[in-house]
């Protein structure tokens, strides 16, 4: 419990500056002196980024399961693997099916209402993993998510997890990892978006939402509530213009 109450603590407390991610990289002790030319190169990718979040190159297919990489292992393993990204990715998403999401798939069906066929179909059929499956391999590496894009914020954070993971997926439908927690203002970033308790279907049955409610989604995500200077879009037509923005 204590860890979590610090995890949460930080979480409150964070202020979101694009500044010094150098930082992270200049920090680190090089014991290795054959890792020299690897640094360097981190270094500079990280160097061009003005941002908290880093989004992985057009060459890493599969960007979300690379922010995985770079959360566990470091950029050193994502700049290493740059002429292998193909056998990279297909194996490493083999190899977590095996060992996080096969023994919990009861589970996994109960909890977050998957079937273990639709997860492993989409690592090893599909170019990218989506973000329901992302979210279920963080669970059971007792990894905490925040995700977020222009529009939507959830979250999934358990006591026991005293890990934490940030990602946001850009304009372009491109994910990033937030390379240092503790410089994201999440008070706010959540404040200014729609909060969802299911990643896969953001909205409710229209009878959850009173007419204010409906209001206060339009508000957040800036969008026009009135059909005229004079008269308000009913809440029916409300619903169904969220249904076609955030399903």
């Amino acid at each position: 419990m204590r860890n979590y109450k610090i995890l949460v603590d930080k979480i409150n407390k964070l202020s979101f500056l694009d500044d010094n991610l150098l930082s992270i990289m200049n920090n680190r002790n090089i014991n290795n002196t054959n890792k020299t030319k690897v640094h360097d190169n981190s270094v500079k990718i990280i160097n061009k980024k003005l941002s908290n979040f880093f989004f992985p190159e057009d060459d890493y297919t599969d960007s979300l399961y690379w922010c995985y990489i770079i959360h566990k292992y470091d950029i050193d393993e994502y700049i290493m693997n740059k002429s292998n990204i193909y056998q990279y990715e297909k194996q490493g998403k083999l190899d977590l099916i095996s060992k996080y999401i096969y023994p919990n798939k009861k589970e996994i069906k109960k909890e977050f209402k998957m079937k273990y066929s639709d997860i492993e179909s989409n690592c090893v059929y599909d170019k990218t993993m989506n973000i329901s499956v992302f979210i279920i391999l963080m669970n059971y590496m007792n990894v905490n998510v925040i995700y977020y894009d222009d529009k939507l914020y959830y979250e999934l954070i358990k006591e026991d997890n005293n890990d934490l993971i940030i990602i946001n997926k850009n304009k372009n439908g491109k994910y990033g990892i937030c390379l240092n927690n503790d410089k994201s203002d999440i008070g706010n970033i959540k404040h200014t978006r729609f909060v969802v308790d299911n990643i896969n279907k953001p909205l409710k049955a229209i009878s959850n939402y009173k007419v204010n409610e409906l209001k206060e989604i339009f508000f957040k995500l800036k969008l026009n509530i009135k059909k005229d200077e004079k008269k308000y879009i009913t809440k029916k037509e409300m619903y169904q213009l969220l249904r076609e923005i955030l399903n």
